[in-house]
């Protein structure tokens, strides 16, 4: 089910990407973790997230992925890299949202059998960094593992308030 929701500090998306985050891609950055759950059965699946943290710092980003199941046993993660500046992803952002994916999976032990791509990003020159888009990949990965077509908006907003103020705790550690 196709759904955009509004955040108090951005949107989310889910089964959908946000206009303007699709890019030219000039290479993948991959992870490959394995073995697979094969008993986490996703089907193709898109969700996005856009993100706008004001504080001392202003953080920002927009970030999108897309799982495409599949039958080697194995869990990938891919950053598709633009040579864009604004949309799409720089080899540090990259490496960044693999990262997030991965802690993300590893740690509550959900490795789908398929490939995890990350490859809609808008990021910005001033406001972007890498600990946004670490935070923006372990969410949209949520997003992407869990059904959340049924779920209350204000259960996902909570979700990823809670997120980002773990995150904000502990930003150096994860980067």
């Amino acid at each position: 089910m196709v759904r955009e929701i509004q955040l108090p500090f951005g949107y989310a998306w889910i089964d959908q990407f946000p206009k303007n985050s699709e890019y030219r891609i000039s290479e993948y950055q991959e992870r490959v973790l394995q073995p697979c759950n094969s008993t986490i059965r996703l089907v193709p699946k898109k969700a996005a997230l856009k993100l706008h943290l004001i504080g001392g710092h202003s953080k920002y980003g927009i970030l999108g992925a897309e799982f495409v199941p599949g039958m080697d046993g194995i869990c990938r993660v891919q950053a598709a890299i633009s040579k864009n500046e604004e949309i799409g992803l720089s080899r540090e952002y990259g490496e960044a949202v693999l990262k997030g994916s991965e802690n993300f999976l590893i740690s509550n032990s959900l490795l789908p059998c398929g490939t995890l791509i990350f490859a809609h990003a808008v990021q910005h020159p001033i406001d972007s960094n890498k600990a946004i888009f670490n935070i923006l990949a372990h969410i949209v990965s949520w997003m992407i593992i869990y059904d959340l077509d049924d779920t209350p908006s204000d259960l996902l907003t909570s979700y990823i308030i809670n997120t980002i103020q773990r995150f904000n705790s502990y930003t150096s550690d994860v980067l």
